[in-house]
């Protein structure tokens, strides 16, 4: 059956989809601390002979300074055939993180491809991948890639959100509002996430809803 077209709402769409490309790496760069903060704590030995950081170390830290050719550099440079190195998946995000920030996509996407070959459930990893692969229109692909992260990891509100987003953009308001109702309930202040829920109740016609939603996200903002 064909479907009757409503300029407000493709409007709502476009933006949608267009919300979510613009934040891809901020939201990506997002997720980095969280595998980080997993990764096991170096014991500091007193007297011992000083080392010089490992281009892995260098690399997250000029990441965290926001140095993201930097960063990329340091990455490559601990990934060399003489200096092989398996990254860990936080360190795959952020060698994502940095690859995506200074415009290099395909590699980014590469990189959580091969890690998420090892570790298929990562919610971070699924997220992250799905958010570049939303970001270069393909937001269809992208969806399965948000859906296995909140299987994985339903308190993850960045896929969460991301998954509502890509529901609306897809048209299918009805879908995005669970999703989109965990992340505004996970975190609460966040403007887009208030906004994209608004958008959904809207388009289903919830204006009550929908206003309150809405209005909330114009104080955020």
């Amino acid at each position: 059956m064909g479907q009757t077209h409503h300029p407000h709402r493709a409007l709502i769409l476009l933006q949608s989809a267009a919300l979510l490309a613009l934040a891809a790496p901020r939201l990506i760069a997002q997720a980095a601390p969280r595998l980080i903060a997993q990764q096991p704590a170096t014991t500091l030995q007193l007297n011992a002979p000083y080392a010089a950081p490992s281009p892995l170390t260098l690399a997250r830290q000029q990441l965290a300074l926001g140095n993201y050719a930097a960063a990329v550099q340091l990455f490559r440079s601990a990934l060399t055939p003489t200096n092989p190195a398996t990254l860990s998946n936080a360190d795959t995000l952020a060698y994502a993180t940095a690859l995506a920030a200074t415009g290099d996509t395909t590699a980014a996407q590469q990189q959580l491809t091969s890690a998420l070959a090892l570790t298929p459930n990562s919610a971070p990893l699924n997220d992250a991948l799905g958010t570049l692969i939303a970001q270069s229109g393909h937001i269809d692909t992208a969806l399965p890639y948000f859906q296995r992260a909140v299987a994985s990891d339903p308190t993850l509100a960045t896929a969460q959100y991301h998954l509502g987003t890509a529901l609306l953009a897809l048209n299918q308001p009805a879908d995005a509002i669970s999703p989109l109702t965990l992340a505004a309930a996970a975190q609460p202040n966040r403007f887009d996430f208030q906004l994209q829920l608004g958008k959904a109740l809207s388009a289903t016609h919830q204006d009550a809803e929908a206003l309150t939603h809405l209005h909330l996200a114009t104080q955020l903002a």
